[in-house]
């Protein structure tokens, strides 16, 4: 193996390509994923009373989601439609967990070194600075923001939905 002759460096408009390409895809997810924030807001604000909205309008999302999902299976859906909203719930879960590894770190250049070759590999990754095993690639991120996109369409759909006599059980 050739040691290196200097530090590793490349010419600032690379930089700054590779900046422009992880803005694009951070600022894709996450407008995606605040559209499907928001529904957790109307979710609540639509099936319960406007002072639960002010209050749960300061939480964090996961407990927000949780509100907004327990309100929704407050209308006593089919077990179909129950399904489909628990679903909807689950995704939002797992995408929120990723958008709060987008949120707080940054994109970063990390260099590995393969234990069995010795070789180094730069790779262009954000990583977790709490969890090192955390990490996402620029590739993953856009196919964030196509879960996130189509969440979006899905909490849209579903918010129409539940409110159909159709989708909720018949009393008595």
């Amino acid at each position: 193996m050739t040691e290196a002759k200097g530090p590793i460096s490349i010419p600032v408009e690379e930089l700054n390509r590779l900046r422009d390409g992880w803005a694009l895809a951070i600022g894709r997810f996450l407008v995606a994923f605040t559209s499907c924030e928001y529904w957790t807001y109307l979710y609540i604000k639509t099936f319960d009373l406007e002072r639960m909205h002010e209050a749960a309008s300061s939480l964090n999302i996961k407990p927000r989601a949780d509100i907004a999902r327990a309100l929704v299976f407050n209308l006593a859906l089919t077990d179909a439609m129950h399904d489909q909203v628990d679903a909807a719930f689950r995704k939002l879960a797992e995408l929120s967990t990723q958008r709060n590894l987008i949120a707080h770190n940054g994109p970063m250049v990390h260099v590995y070194r393969d234990d069995d070759t010795g070789k180094l590999e730069v790779r262009h990754e954000l990583r977790s600075a709490r969890d090192p095993a955390r990490g996402i690639t620029i590739a993953e991120l856009e196919g964030l923001y196509t879960e996130a996109n189509e969440l979006d369409q899905e909490l849209a759909l579903l918010y129409g939905l539940v409110r159909q006599p159709e989708n909720r059980r018949r009393k008595g």
